[in-house]
């Protein structure tokens, strides 16, 4: 039997993830190729960052938001963590979010992935029952480091890595038992990081609306 399931859960239905796992949402970038803040990049009417965490609310126990400016973020209702150490970029945000959840497994998604594809974060869920950490990969062996999960487990490698001026995230998953999930029929988790993304997007979600009503 194959069984499908939606690619993405909207918001309001009630199917946890794991009731034993958090949500982190790294939001502290600087948006240096966007040009602008991509958390508050208009989508649907509402910021992109909201529209990101209200697919996650009701599906995680815990959700943490990664930023250094809790107050522009505060619309959200959600705990912010600061960097323990600012400037080390996604790898650091990892680390004082890691250390700050209250869960020892975590999905970290990046705030600029529009639509959180649930089938494959259940897919990383359950391959992390025995791994640190589980990490999507393309065909072509790129890693989506910032769509994957992380245990508490790997936060000594991580600090390690940080002591040594090394920010590059792949480095820290030859530390620990971290898996790996090919995406052969799975489409790469879509993010935003140019003004010309953010416009391709735009336009690809409007002709799937216009082509989702009947005639």
């Amino acid at each position: 039997m194959h069984l499908v399931e939606k690619p993405w859960i909207a918001p309001g239905e009630s199917q946890t993830i794991r009731p034993d796992a958090a949500a982190i949402v790294l939001a502290g970038g600087n948006s240096t190729r966007m040009g602008q803040d991509k958390r508050f990049l208009a989508f649907r009417g509402r910021p992109l960052i909201e529209h990101v965490c209200d697919q996650l609310r009701g599906l995680f126990p815990e959700i943490l938001l990664a930023a250094n400016d809790a107050p522009k973020l505060a619309f959200l209702g959600l705990p912010v963590v600061r960097d323990a150490m600012p400037g080390q970029g996604p790898l650091g945000g990892i680390a004082s979010a890691l250390a700050a959840s209250h869960h020892d497994l975590n999905f970290i998604v990046a705030c600029d992935i529009p639509f959180i594809d649930f089938m494959l974060v259940r897919r990383l869920m359950y391959a992390a029952a025995d791994c640190d950490g589980v990490v999507p990969t393309t065909p072509e062996g790129h890693l989506e480091p910032l769509f994957a999960v992380y245990r508490k487990s790997l936060l000594p490698a991580i600090y390690d890595a940080l002591d040594h001026g090394n920010r590059r995230i792949r480095d820290i998953f030859g530390k620990g038992r971290v898996c790996t999930i090919p995406l052969h029929q799975i489409p790469a988790p879509q993010n935003l990081n140019t003004i010309e993304d953010y416009r391709d997007f735009l336009s690809e979600s409007l002709f799937a609306r216009r082509d989702a009503v009947p005639a």
